[in-house]
């Protein structure tokens, strides 16, 4: 277990808004909390963005850390608790896109399978259109290519940060699209199915 001998200190300090003694918590955790999200998820960059998750709650309620007896155990636990419900609400999205496509395929013929997939293609490359260059290619880089935000970020030759801002408007403008157009929203859930 991680032990900071001021731990007692520092959490006072954060609860009063100070970011360095944060940082020295963070830095402190980060790395053995990743590693022991990986052994429930599988994946580094998803298991990065889980802790990201709860260390952002922390600092939205920092004003309670005073009253935390162990620290160590209080983060592994909200972590832990944070990625058993995240994997719950995937599982569950799984089994409802799993149930579409199974009640969606019999329902189409095959000529009318190849038109509906044509009419995807377009509908996503009409999207990816309206992006900037970069965003652009790091939504392709990380979604048809599979790469994950390291290696995208490499490959570019840009930090993960941000990739992952490429990302988040990216996705943000598949969402707006999802809403504003009903007719999109099951060429879309076809395509996130897909990926």
């Amino acid at each position: 277990m991680i032990c900071l001998h001021n731990e007692k200190e520092l959490l006072k300090n954060v609860a009063e808004g100070n970011q360095a003694s944060f940082g020295i918590i963070y830095e402190a955790y980060h790395d053995a909390l990743c590693q022991f999200v990986q052994k429930y998820v599988k994946a580094t960059d998803l298991a990065s963005d889980l802790v990201q998750d709860v260390f952002a709650h922390i600092w939205v309620k920092r004003v309670d850390l005073p009253a935390v007896d162990s620290f160590g155990a209080y983060i592994f636990t909200s972590v832990r608790n944070h990625t058993l419900n995240f994997l719950k609400k995937a599982s569950r999205e799984n089994t409802l896109k799993a149930a579409i496509l199974h009640n969606y395929q019999p329902a189409v013929g095959n000529a009318d399978y190849h038109l509906l997939a044509s009419e995807y293609r377009q509908f996503i490359q009409d999207i990816l259109n309206t992006l900037p260059p970069q965003t652009r290619t790091v939504f392709q880089l990380c979604r048809e290519e599979g790469m994950s935000y390291d290696e995208a970020a490499s490959h570019l030759g840009i930090s993960r940060n941000a990739v992952k801002k490429h990302m988040v408007r990216s996705l943000k403008l598949f969402r707006e699209k999802l809403h504003s157009d009903p007719h999109s929203a099951l060429l879309l859930l076809l395509f996130f199915i897909k990926s």
